[in-house]
């Protein structure tokens, strides 16, 4: 289903900022976790707003760090 699944909204100068751009895929960490999404961007959210769906883990009270997935990075030991 196209419409399910992990996906992160932020708005586009805030995705500019991290790196990303709509369709990448990054890293939503909260405190209790961090999952994989997919981005998408709105221009209509709030400044450092964010839009969550089917991202476990995340409550609407958190800060959540959205952070940009490098596919080429060799893993940390």
């Amino acid at each position: 289903d196209p419409d399910r699944g992990p996906m992160v909204r932020i708005r586009p100068d805030d995705a500019l900022v991290r790196l990303v751009t709509a369709g990448d895929m990054v890293r939503v960490v909260s405190a209790r976790r961090s999952e994989l999404a997919v981005l998408e961007v709105d221009e209509s959210l709030p400044r450092g707003g964010a839009i969550l769906r089917d991202v476990a883990g995340a409550s609407v009270s958190e800060v959540i760090r959205v952070i940009r997935v490098d596919a080429q990075a060799r893993p940390r030991p």
